[in-house]
């Protein structure tokens, strides 16, 4: 049998369990799904309840096709669910559900690989939805990623692979009327960047499917790691280490060819957004929208910034194509990597840009192009989601939490993160609730 995993808990129509595949055995060394280990990636299940840790097995230290994994942590308890985390290939990247929670796609850059991981749906009980990842082998759940790693479309010798070491990614569904039968389709829409070269590409997942994937690949810019796409829209924003734009693409899917539906058949390129035209590189780490879609946050290292631009028509009479005019540049402290919008619920908006250098989070209130806060961290901070789920920051006083994957964060003080050592890595824990006496604050770890 795999070590594969069984998700139980008692539901109102009788207990769950989510069975093993069988096949052959994993061969050791694999990692521990009972610790962080350099987490990079994060993402929240809509409903609050579970959050997604990828585990990226930086230090080398285990078997490369299965050496990191997606650790699926119970925000009541804050407890690892080890049983219910499958294992990836190593230096995963990010993680993007689709919008109904259905799937959860990651990058990996070992071995050129975006992972489609199934997602528990818990039964008639809405709070356990998403207590688990998995994938599916001869029609049983394992936490074997074999059967789920995409490293060529179709998967087979006449593939295309995917370009060298994918790592940024965002993920949106869209439905489709096929015109053969009528029927409304959900595909899912993948936008994916590569540290290694000048490429981007989009995959499509026409009834959310893996056996129907099909990809179309482009150049853009290079040294691409992260992608982040305009609400409300199929355009794709990719910003890179080696250049000084942000380019922006989108793709074409086919709806009207019921023999070819739902397949992406070509990349458009919308163009892009000139960053600081005063350097080559500005080494770009993280990008959001706001929730509008009508502000666009860009960090980079190069220099130590955060730039906010204002997203409005090109053409003011007609309202036809995008303009982005600069808003404000923030000086940041050492090295940002990713950022996250949130709204206050007393409506303010607030900007937090992860200082990996620094061991921070600077707090930019994007209206003034001013920090107004730092929050103290002891590691370096890579990627942070915010609980938004229903309940939750909404109101004054409400729960209102902020998860943070500390990549670098030594088990006991003055340790280090060596091959041979303890596993590295924690996700930190942040009060965003204004009322509470910790506001800003990170209250406790999880390793």
């Amino acid at each position: 049998m795999n070590r594969a995993f069984a998700v139980q808990w008692t539901l109102a129509a009788g207990l769950l369990i989510l069975a093993s595949g069988c096949g052959e055995p994993f061969e050791a060394p694999l990692p521990p799904r009972d610790n962080m280990n350099f987490p990079v990636g994060l993402e929240m299940h809509p409903n609050g309840r579970f959050l997604y840790a990828v585990n990226s097995d930086f230090n080398t230290r285990y078997r490369s096709d299965s050496a990191g994994t997606v650790s699926v942590i119970d925000t009541t308890t804050l407890e690892i669910q080890s049983e219910s985390s499958p294992f990836i290939p190593a230096f995963g990247g990010f993680i993007s559900l689709n919008d109904d929670a259905t799937k959860a796609y990651v990058t990996a850059r070992q071995g050129n690989s975006l992972v489609a991981l199934d997602v528990a749906s818990g039964g008639s009980m809405a709070e356990r939805r998403g207590g688990a990842l998995f994938c599916t082998q001869d029609g049983e759940p394992t936490s074997d990623p074999s059967n789920c790693t995409i490293r060529r479309i179709p998967d087979d010798t006449s593939g295309t692979s995917l370009a060298t070491d994918p790592f940024g990614l965002d993920v949106t569904t869209v439905r489709r009327t096929n015109p053969e039968t009528g029927d409304d389709v959900s595909i899912d829409i993948a936008g994916l960047s590569y540290i290694s070269s000048n490429r981007v590409s989009s995959v499509s997942f026409p009834g959310q499917s893996t056996s129907g994937a099909s990809l179309q690949t482009g150049s853009l810019l290079a040294g691409s790691n992260v992608v982040e796409r305009r609400p409300g829209t199929l355009e794709f924003y990719a910003a890179g280490r080696n250049t000084n734009v942000v380019g922006r693409f989108t793709p074409f899917i086919n709806t009207r060819d019921s023999g070819k539906f739902g397949e992406v058949e070509a990349l458009i390129s919308l163009g892009s957004v000139d960053i600081n035209a005063n350097v080559q590189s500005i080494n770009a780490r993280g990008m959001a929208f706001d929730e509008s879609g009508d502000h666009l946050y860009v960090a980079t290292r190069n220099p130590d910034a955060l730039y906010a631009y204002d997203i409005v028509p090109a053409d003011s009479e007609t309202g036809s194509g995008t303009q982005h005019r600069l808003a404000a540049r923030v000086p940041i402290e050492d090295n940002p990597s990713n950022i996250v919008v949130h709204r206050t619920p007393r409506g303010r908006k607030l900007v937090y840009v992860l200082s990996f250098q620094d061991q921070s989070i600077q707090v930019v209130a994007p209206e003034s192009g001013t920090v107004v806060d730092t929050i103290a961290l002891d590691a370096s901070p890579y990627d942070m989601v915010i609980d938004e789920a229903p309940g939750r920051c909404r109101q004054p006083g409400d729960t209102c939490r902020g998860y943070v994957s500390l990549f670098d964060d030594a088990p006991r003080r003055n340790a280090d993160c060596e091959a041979e050592g303890p596993l590295c890595g924690s996700l930190g824990v942040v009060d965003l609730d204004p009322e509470s006496g910790r506001y800003h604050q990170l209250v406790t770890k999880v390793h």
